[in-house]
C-alpha cells in the first residue's frame, strides 16, 4: 500500500530537555490500548471517539467518513468466517484513502484522513492478524508524516469566519488527533519494546482542562484553558482538574507521574463508570 509522503521530516523536538526513553507500566498501557480499541465501538454506536467529535461531520458526511464507519461496523460484526473479507474491505479503503490524500487541500479533509488512518491502525495493530500487523508497522511512518503535516497546517490555520462553537470543535479535534496519533505510536512501541520514546513531543502538546465541553453539541468556548500535557497532569495531581472523561483518563493513565490511586477523592468526576477499577 502506498499512502504517499515518503520524504519524512526530521523531528523538531530532539533537543528538548526531557527523558528520551521511559520504561512503561504494562498495566497502564493495557488500559490505554483498551480505550483506543473501544473507540471502534463508540464510533459505530455513538458517532464519536475520544478524538472525533460527534458533530464534526454531522452536517455534511464525507465519503471518507462513511468508509471509516462502514469498515468499523463490519469489523464489529466479524466472525472467523467473514474476517478475511473484513480485512480485504479495510485494505481497499486504505488504498482509496492513500490515493485521495494526494489531492487534499483543506484542513478539515486532512484531519479526517489522519483520523481515519489512526482508526485503521488501531484495528490492524491490536486486533489484526500477523500480516495486518506487519502492514500497520510499515505504515507507522506514513502516520507520522501525515501527523506532521496536520500539525504544520494547524499552526497557520485561521478559522475566524466559522461559528465559534464549531471553531472550537474543529480545533479541539485537531489537538486530540495530534495527541492520539503520538500516543498510538508510543503505546505500540511500549508493547513491542517495553519503552516509550516520545516524551519530548508529548510535553509540547496541548490539553483542554474542560472535559465537559467535548460532550456538548454547542460547547461554551469562553475561558477555555489550554495547558501542556505535563501541566495538565500536575494540575490533576493537586486537585485543580475536577472532571475527566475517557480521553483525559487515557492521558492520565499513560503518564507515570499522574496520581491515579486516589482518584475517588476528587468527588466531582462524572464518568466513574469509564474508569479502570483499582
Amino acid at each position: 500500500m502506498e499512502l504517499g509522503y515518503e520524504d519524512f521530516f526530521s523531528s523538531p523536538y530532539s533537543s528538548f530537555p526531557f527523558p528520551q526513553i521511559v520504561v512503561t507500566d504494562p498495566f497502564q498501557i493495557e488500559y490505554c490500548i483498551s480505550e483506543l480499541k473501544h473507540s471502534i465501538e463508540t464510533l459505530v454506536l455513538e458517532g464519536r471517539t475520544p478524538f472525533i467529535h460527534p458533530d464534526l461531520y454531522s452536517q455534511d458526511i464525507p465519503e471518507t467518513y462513511q468508509d471509516l464507519v462502514g469498515v468499523c461496523s463490519f469489523y464489529m460484526q466479524r466472525t472467523p468466517q467473514n474476517l478475511p473479507m473484513v480485512f480485504r474491505m479495510m485494505d481497499a479503503k486504505l488504498k482509496k484513502l492513500g490515493t485521495s490524500s494526494k489531492s487534499v487541500v483543506q484542513l478539515g479533509q486532512w484531519l479526517l484522513h489522519v483520523q481515519s488512518l489512526i482508526m485503521y491502525q488501531i484495528i490492524r495493530l491490536f486486533d489484526g492478524d500477523m500480516q495486518q500487523r506487519r502492514n500497520a508497522e510499515r505504515d507507522m511512518k506514513v502516520l507520522a508524516a501525515w501527523t506532521e503535516r496536520l500539525q504544520s497546517e494547524f499552526s497557520d490555520v485561521d478559522l475566524s469566519p466559522v461559528d465559534p462553537s464549531r471553531n472550537w470543535i474543529m480545533l479541539e479535534s485537531i489537538r486530540r488527533t495530534l495527541m492520539v496519533s503520538w500516543l498510538l505510536r508510543g503505546f505500540y512501541k511500549s508493547v513491542t519494546e517495553g519503552v516509550c520514546d516520545i516524551v519530548p513531543v508529548l510535553t509540547t502538546l496541548l490539553v483542554s482542562e474542560d472535559a465537559e465541553a467535548w460532550e456538548k453539541s454547542y460547547p461554551v468556548i469562553e475561558n477555555q484553558n489550554l495547558v501542556t500535557y505535563p501541566v495538565y497532569v500536575a494540575r490533576w495531581n493537586i486537585g485543580k482538574v475536577k472532571t475527566a472523561n475517557s480521553y483525559e483518563m487515557m492521558l492520565l493513565r499513560a503518564c507515570p507521574d499522574a496520581v491515579i490511586e486516589g482518584i475517588s477523592r476528587w468527588g466531582q468526576l462524572e464518568s466513574r463508570s469509564r474508569f479502570l477499577e483499582q
